[in-house]
């Protein structure tokens, strides 16, 4: 069950504004708020989510104003109308895709859906429970409104004069991280890094002459251009940023 008494049992203070319940946990450097949009019937989702440190109870209420009614089975994507922070989109998360309000007495989590405000390319909604896990412990502060943008960063990579690379498979990276590896492949024939966005699209470096690489828009030999480093990192990051349209 969520209700006020619940919260209260686990929080503290609790600031109730009709609906929209603010709980804190005070740290020694910070306090972490959670938010709940209580239901109005019984049987119904409870939306919440979580803010570093930062109190705005008018945008946690347009946040969670906007999730309720939704119960998803695993992750749903969906828009965010205008806000102060230029966030675009919410993220539902069933309570398999995260630990959020374990060990809370009392508080039924299979009753709650977490909320997590993003920027579209920071996640596509259709992650695995670990790269969801992964993006929101290393990549994304999302309980953090204030961020600068994040974008999600699938690479693939290797390089024959380091011995690095990542095989078959993919990292969840940074851009930074990204951009590393794609100066790593200055001067080496006998590598590629390979970049994947949060719709899909891929994009592949490879070192040209001197000081300039190839770069390939999906896998399309045909779209290969010349680009020095800052420019290769300009299509990279343009890629990254894409809208889903």
């Amino acid at each position: 069950m969520v209700d006020v008494q619940t919260i209260e049992k686990n929080f503290y203070p609790v600031v109730v504004s009709e609906r929209l319940a603010r709980g804190a946990d005070e740290l020694e450097s910070r306090t972490i708020y959670t938010y709940f949009l209580l239901p109005d019937e019984k049987g119904e989702p409870v939306p919440f989510l979580i803010s570093d440190d930062h109190i705005d109870d008018r945008f946690a209420r347009q946040v969670l104003e906007t999730a309720a009614g939704r119960r998803p089975e695993g992750l749903e994507k969906i828009p965010l109308g205008e806000n102060r922070y230029g966030l675009t989109h919410l993220i539902l998360a069933a309570p398999q895709y995260h630990s959020a309000l374990n060990g809370r007495s009392g508080l039924d989590r299979s009753a709650t859906v977490l909320v997590v405000p993003i920027f579209e390319p920071e996640l596509s909604g259709t992650e695995t429970i670990e790269d969801f896990h992964t993006l929101r412990r290393h990549i994304i502060p999302d309980e953090r409104w204030d961020r600068t943008i994040q974008p999600k960063v699938q690479l693939r990579y290797h390089n024959g004069k380091t011995e690095g690379g990542t095989g078959n498979g993919y990292a969840l990276v940074t851009f930074q991280t990204a951009m590393f590896e794609v100066g790593n492949l200055m001067g080496v024939e006998d590598g590629f890094v390979e970049i994947i966005n949060h719709k899909g699209d891929v994009i592949e470096i490879l070192f040209a002459h001197d000081e300039m690489y190839t770069v390939i828009s999906d896998r399309d030999d045909s779209t290969g251009v010349l680009a020095s480093f800052d420019e290769a990192g300009d299509a990279i990051w343009a890629m990254l940023n894409a809208s889903a349209g």
